[in-house]
């Protein structure tokens, strides 16, 4: 039973999401999700790159690394803000909005697939089985940090 919850909560990943993602990694695929999540939320205005690693929560540097290899296939744009320009505001190119919804469409699809083979009651179980193991975790890790901060004191 411990081998069977470690499995589920460390490595769930039996089928590689790799292989679900075409031209884009699952990580770029996620990052141009939240710059349209932005602008849906605020009425078209662009995301900048603090505000893209805090939505994120990954540190600004990873974001930036991201945003420079998807900016070199031209899939975004970064402009420096005409209104604050220590800040970079990245919006997604005709190209890789194209690509984004290529690759909604097939996860969508994939979605579609398994929510099929469940009831909607299971869906919200499932759903909360996996909050309930998120809560866990993320308290477990908490104490996991604190005390390693008290240890190198």
């Amino acid at each position: 039973m411990y081998e069977d919850i470690v499995e589920c909560v460390l490595y769930p990943k039996k089928i590689p999401a790799s292989m679900l993602f075409c031209d884009v990694s699952q990580g770029e695929y996620m990052l141009m999700g939240a710059f349209l999540n932005y602008e849906r939320e605020h009425d078209g205005k662009h995301i900048t790159v603090n505000e893209l690693a805090a939505v994120l929560d990954v540190a600004v540097p990873s974001v930036s690394r991201m945003l420079k290899n998807l900016e070199s296939r031209g899939l975004i744009v970064r402009e420096t803000d005409k209104d604050c320009r220590r800040n970079t505001l990245v919006f997604i190119s005709e190209k890789g909005m194209k690509l984004f919804r290529e690759n909604e469409k097939i996860i969508r699809h994939c979605v579609d697939m398994v929510a099929g083979l469940f009831t909607e009651d299971e869906i919200k179980q499932l759903m909360e089985y996996r909050k309930r193991i998120e809560i866990v975790m993320e308290k477990e890790i908490k104490n996991i940090e604190a005390l390693r901060k008290e240890k190198q004191q």
